[in-house]
């Protein structure tokens, strides 16, 4: 499965599973879009935890923490 197959399976199952609002979703898409750019850029082929770590490390810099614990939550799901 590709990044943007996992990645749109799982805004699928946000949405009608667990029935998460627009915002949220928006909100995820954008995490995860910036996570799957960071991949392309560093030329990732197996994801693994320490390139979440990293992620979040980055994201832990400019942004509030209950965006990190929905991006966490965002890309755990995706890529476990």
């Amino acid at each position: 499965m590709s990044i943007d197959e996992a990645i749109e399976e799982f805004l699928i199952y946000c949405s009608s599973v667990r029935g998460f609002s627009k915002n949220t979703l928006s909100a995820y898409s954008s995490d995860l879009s910036r996570f799957k750019s960071g991949i392309v850029l560093n030329k990732i082929e197996k994801i693994t935890i320490t390139d979440i770590a990293k992620f979040l490390d980055s994201k832990n810099e400019k942004s509030e923490v209950s965006s990190l614990k929905c991006t966490y939550g965002c890309n755990d799901k995706v890529f476990s």
